[in-house]
């Protein structure tokens, strides 16, 4: 895996073009560190990061949404009062 370029977005993201297996792969990410972990690990599993990003669009059309929870931890009632404390 060797980065190809990077280019900064507006929004803080890059967009990186990395070679991989003599390939080019182009991902936005929040930096450039995150793509090139995403590609190894999904490397080591056997498949590039498109066919991960796939395998998850595919999944969240079976389970109509995420295939994974999604949640925002809210505390109760009494753990509230007891930080306001």
């Amino acid at each position: 895996v060797a980065p190809v370029s990077a280019i900064k977005n507006t929004d803080g993201s890059y967009t990186i073009t990395i070679l991989c297996n003599g390939e080019k792969q182009e991902v936005v990410v929040p930096s450039a560190a995150s793509a090139i972990k995403s590609v190894e690990l999904y490397g080591e599993l056997g498949i590039d990061l498109t066919a991960a990003i796939n395998a998850l669009y595919d999944s969240s059309f079976v389970f109509g949404g995420f295939p994974f929870v999604v949640r925002i931890e809210m505390p109760n009632k009494e753990t509230i009062e007891v930080m306001l404390e």
